[in-house]
């Protein structure tokens, strides 16, 4: 026996209708196919073969050529779905025929054709030399707008899927709002452009106080003072945009509600298709999220653009922009990881991501003989002058000890007043947000509103249950962030804001007074375990202070009084 190797590949032919040496194939007879239903002017006209039958004395003949109890819920098949008064001339439905005919010389290109020609044969309503070409014009199939035929082969036309010509009064409407909205906004920022003009040169940098008490100082950039006053204009424009960024999350709400049917019973009731509301869909949360990226990146900001920017004498509010410190983590060698950090501090000094602006509004001191405007920023009071420029005041008690000492004979009422309205009360305020305005902040982020989109996406193409889990998510996990936040900021507020009673001299003679009533050249009498809730000098007498909470010390330091020198 020899055996021999032999390498066999499969030969793949495409099935048409010639064998493989070029030959027509002939075509074969197809037996037991069915017959399509046959609609007649009257179930009279009906052929023999498929005639109803007389129904019993309790039942009648309904339209579908059946015999039922009640026809109010028949459907008549031959109306294609048509009322009665839509079409030209009503047809019945012949019963259903039973049996089965043989198509011969079947081709599956006119199969259709072929069938109602064999059927139309065996009804007898075709005469035998009939062919697919002939045969309409005795028995044509379905039209709306038949008169004359006797007979036609129920072939409902297939129905269109209803589509938007985007000119129905929805989309009208939503053309106006947003058409509207960006017309409004182009018209302002032309009328803003228009008042501002040459009002940069009306900005004010001024020099914070630094850890000592002193400006000028060369390690932090001065702040950037403008002034923003108010504009009926403006607030409405202000009021139109806080709208406008609600619909958007209204519009997807709907377009997802109505993927599952929640707004008219059935899906897509409201926007007609699968494909048209996915098309829909896919452009509104694109236009929406432009929208909600330009919000969230301007929210620091977008009040004072709604505002007339002024001269600082008539500003309603302040915004004060000061350049964001920069934090490393880890000091890196690495050339790609410089190049990389580099780009990034340009990338947000391009976009003004590198500038903190905070909105201040102006208050005026209640003094009644001589008012002040200031404003408050980081614990500082910054007093208006006649000129309209603001800055912090700084009471100037002696550089030398000897000066120091000529001024340690404490101050009269008056003076103290004076000069509690020009540097504000001794006593450090923390401000703790409410819940819902923590919440607000948490969620008021970039985030957030990836997640959010993220969501959208998911509720929408049938995903809501993992959507709904990761919102959950996402929810706890704010909330435990918002409440980890408050507690932490309410512990700093209960030890910052300490008041204590303490003996001042005022008028010549010691009162005892709140702490927050304090000012620079107070004359202060120290007790024994008293808290010192302000900077000072000893001009007289000798303590022991623990300042472990200021520098961590364990140990209580001795204090001197001040020499009578240069």
């Amino acid at each position: 026996m020899v055996v021999s190797h032999v390498a066999a590949y499969p030969a793949f032919n495409t099935p048409n209708s010639v064998d493989v040496h070029g030959n027509k194939c002939p075509l074969l007879p197809r037996s037991g196919t069915a017959c399509p239903v046959l609609c007649t002017k009257s179930f009279d006209d009906c052929p023999s073969d498929i005639r109803p039958s007389d129904c019993p004395t309790d039942k009648q003949l309904c339209e579908d050529g059946t015999c039922q109890d009640s026809c109010a819920n028949v459907v008549n098949p031959c109306l294609c779905g048509f009322s009665p008064e839509e079409l030209v001339t009503p047809y019945v439905a012949c019963p259903k025929y039973s049996g089965m005919v043989t198509v011969p010389a079947f081709d599956p290109g006119i199969k259709q054709q072929q069938t109602e020609l064999a059927c139309g044969k065996q009804f007898g309503i075709l005469s035998a030399n009939a062919t697919v070409d002939t045969q309409f014009d005795t028995v044509p199939e379905w039209k709306a707008n038949a008169t004359n035929s006797r007979y036609m082969w129920l072939q409902c036309p297939t129905p269109q899927n209803p589509t938007f010509t985007f000119h129905e009064p929805m989309f009208i409407s939503f053309y106006s709002i947003l058409g509207g909205t960006l017309a409004l906004l182009i018209l302002w920022h032309l009328y803003k452009k228009l008042r501002e003009r040459g009002v940069a040169r009306l900005r004010q940098r001024v020099a914070a106080l630094d850890e000592d008490g002193g400006t000028g100082t060369k390690a932090y950039e001065p702040l950037l003072l403008r002034g923003f006053k108010r504009d009926l204009f403006g607030m409405f424009l202000f009021c139109l945009v806080l709208l406008v960024t609600a619909g958007w999350i209204v519009l997807m709400a709907v377009i997802v509600s109505d993927y599952y049917g929640k707004l008219d019973g059935t899906p897509f009731g409201v926007f007609l298709s699968s494909k048209t509301s996915s098309a829909i869909f896919i452009f509104v949360w694109h236009l929406a999220a432009a929208w909600l990226g330009v919000v969230t990146a301007c929210q620091h900001r977008i009040k004072n653009y709604f505002r007339i920017e002024c001269g600082l004498p008539s500003a309603h509010y302040i915004q004060v922009e000061e350049r964001r410190q920069e934090v490393t983590m880890m000091e890196s060698r690495s050339r790609l990881l410089d190049r990389i950090r580099y780009y990034e501090r340009l990338a947000k000094r391009f976009v003004g991501f590198d500038i903190v602006a905070t909105t201040i509004r102006v208050r005026t001191t209640t003094a009644s003989n001589n008012s002040h405007r200031y404003i408050e920023y980081h614990c500082t009071r910054y007093l208006q002058d006649e000129l309209g420029i603001f800055a912090p005041y700084v009471f100037h008690l002696g550089n030398t000890h000897r000066e120091l000492l000529a001024n340690a004979s404490g101050l009269t009422t008056r003076e103290a007043r004076a000069r509690e309205t020009r540097i504000g009360e001794n006593f450090v305020q923390v401000t703790v947000p409410s819940v819902p305005r923590a919440l607000f902040e948490e969620f008021a982020a970039f985030f957030y509103l990836y997640q959010m989109m993220c969501l959208w996406v998911w509720f929408y193409f049938n995903y809501y249950p993992m959507g709904l889990v990761q919102m959950g998510v996402i929810l706890i996990s704010a909330l435990v962030k918002v409440f980890i936040r408050i507690k932490s900021e309410r512990k700093v507020k209960s030890l910052a804001e300490q008041r204590a009673m303490c003996w001042t001299k005022r008028d010549g003679r010691w009162v005892e007074l709140d702490s927050r009533e304090l000012v620079p050249g107070d004359l202060v009498a120290l007790t024994s375990k008293a808290q010192v809730l302000c900077d000072g000098v000893l001009v007289c007498g000798e303590t022991v202070v623990d300042e472990s909470s200021l520098t961590g010390e364990a140990m209580p330091v001795r204090k001197f009084p001040l020499k009578g020198d240069p």
